[in-house]
């Protein structure tokens, strides 16, 4: 492991720049194997055992939506980077496991799948994004209708843990363990999320089992001015324009999986609202290219006929922001009315497509909240959100805020709601909702308190307005709490969010995010793994299961 490294400011801060890790004394190990991250834990536990908690952090692609890692309170961090293992391995008497280290972004995972051996996994768009939390969170991405979520394709991990009896060890748990324990860290590490059992540094996927690359992939774009002739577009206008995104690309019929879109209920200062849209060529499809570059023609011919009729479409470019972040809508597919009536389409091989839409936008501040829909959005929640969209507040700037929806479902709710951790296994939308903003002239240690207070009051009491009847969260569906049948379904692990619940001072109790992120039955699950397999509380943070 790399010693004497020295620590810079580039190890202090993430992609959100709201955070920063202050600590004069902050130490960053930097293991390039297992046994480096045995080491650092071993180091820390004989020389400074009061740190271990909270005050031990890990950090991989530095993507973290909350002030976990990046605060004043970290003072020893284990920066995965170097664990970059990759090949077929050996395991368990078989020779088609591929391993893949935690250390490894998104985008390095693609071309590496895709070129040696033509696979790929349901991932996020967003090429910067770790493997290392983003994976055992989920691993959502614009394949998932098509193929699910990447958990559901993990055979095994190799985990450093230390479970309390003889200090942290490196050790390897599968689906294919015979120990309860392993089996039970196996379920756990598929949702969990980063940190809360130790600190993953190998992925394990059987080559078999992987979904085969699409052999092309189309893209387009729609795109709405929030302006329309000398009127603003009508909360109806809006409400319809939602419902129409809905009923073409939320639909969990088989034959629309291949399909992924995401609507950009963009804040009115932007401008616009937009649409960007992803149709796959799935491997082994029996459709030739020229038949795939057909379909896709006839797709958005009949899509562009339903959106016009609700509101016309603009031929405007402009930047797409969000997940994935686009800079521009030529880059996928921008609506030229005047020339052919609808959107363009921009067609690609899977891997320049995935590229071309890899983009993780500029590291600016940002804050971030999120829901599970499994019916289509309820007209008064989308009354409030047109409200909170079209409110400007004095002293900030909104033009980078926005509500967007995801089709989901698909594939992803062919599996249990508990057999991995994440129960939202009957969804058809998700939703993302976000607020960015610049502080120019400062540094990076630096913020505006009344920019950033006023942003997140924004942000907030949309969210509390959007879920008002449900105790302004989106409820879990099969939570015993609740007697009347309700549209939602928690939260998202991957886009933590304090607000929803934490040991923050002034937020609700952590067992309500527990409950949103996971459900009950797999919260109580979640918590007596983390118990018995973290009894020190390493890595822990205001909404992790163990706390120190």
């Amino acid at each position: 492991m790399p010693e004497n490294v020295a620590v810079s400011a580039s190890d202090r801060q993430g992609f959100d720049r709201r955070f920063y890790a202050n600590n004069p004394d902050l130490t960053v190990f930097r293991p390039t194997s297992s046994q480096d991250v045995v080491a650092a834990m071993q180091s820390i536990a004989a020389n400074d055992p009061a740190a271990v908690g909270h005050k031990v952090q890990i950090a991989c692609g530095r993507h973290c939506y909350e002030g976990f890692v990046y605060n004043s309170d970290t003072k020893y961090m284990i920066d995965v980077t170097g664990l970059r293992q990759f090949g077929t391995v050996s395991l368990n008497d078989r020779t088609d496991v591929v391993c893949i280290g935690s250390g490894y972004g998104n985008w390095d995972m693609y071309r590496m799948m895709q070129n040696v051996y033509g696979k790929t996994l349901p991932a996020g768009s967003c090429y910067s994004v770790g493997l290392g939390g983003h994976l055992t969170g989920g691993g959502y991405g614009v394949l998932s209708r098509l193929a699910g979520l990447t958990i559901d394709y993990i055979y095994g991990f190799e985990v450093v843990m230390d479970n309390g009896q003889g200090g942290p060890e490196a050790k390897v748990v599968t689906r294919d363990s015979t120990e309860q324990q392993d089996l039970d860290i196996y379920w756990a590490l598929r949702g969990i999320g980063g940190g809360q059992i130790g600190v993953i540094t190998k992925y394990y996927f059987v080559l078999g089992e992987l979904p085969t690359s699409p052999s092309l992939m189309a893209t387009t774009s729609f795109g709405w001015d929030w302006d329309q002739a000398s009127t603003r577009l009508t909360e109806q206008q809006f409400v319809d324009l939602v419902n129409t995104f809905y009923s073409i690309f939320c639909s969990q019929d088989e034959d629309t999986w291949k399909v992924w879109a995401a609507f950009h209920a963009n804040h009115v200062e932007s401008g616009r609202l937009s649409c960007p849209a992803i149709i796959f060529n799935p491997a082994n499809s029996g459709v030739s290219d020229e038949e795939f570059r057909q379909e896709v023609d006839l797709l958005i011919s009949d899509w562009t006929e339903k959106f016009n009729a609700v509101v016309p479409l603009t031929a405007e470019d402009h930047p797409i922001n969000g997940h994935p972040c686009i800079s521009s809508r030529s880059l996928i597919g921008i609506a030229t009315p005047e020339e052919t009536g609808q959107p363009a389409a921009r067609f690609f091989s899977y891997i320049d497509g995935t590229q071309q839409l890899n983009g993780s936008g500029e590291n600016q501040h940002g804050k971030y909240k999120s829901a599970y829909h499994n019916f289509i959005i309820e007209a008064q929640m989308l009354s409030a959100m047109y409200k909170g969209l079209t409110t400007s507040v004095e002293g900030i700037d909104l033009s980078q805020a926005r509500v967007q929806m995801d089709s989901y479902g698909g594939k992803t709710n062919e599996i249990g709601s508990g057999e991995t951790p994440i129960p939202q296994r009957s969804s058809t939308v998700k939703l993302q909702y976000q607020t960015y903003w610049k502080t120019p002239g400062m540094l990076p240690c630096q913020t505006d308190k009344e920019v950033e207070e006023k942003q997140l009051d924004w942000i907030n009491t949309m969210y509390s307005n959007v879920y008002a009847a449900t105790g302004g969260i989106p409820v879990n569906q099969n939570n015993p709490a609740v007697d009347d049948v309700v549209t939602t379904d928690g939260c998202y692990f991957n886009y933590p969010d304090i607000y929803i619940g934490s040991r923050v001072e002034e937020t609700p109790d952590v067992e309500q995010a527990w409950e949103l992120y996971f459900g009950s039955a797999n919260s109580e699950r979640l918590q007596k793994i983390a118990a018995e397999c973290n009894p020190s509380g390493w890595f822990t943070n205001s909404q992790t299961f163990q706390y120190k």
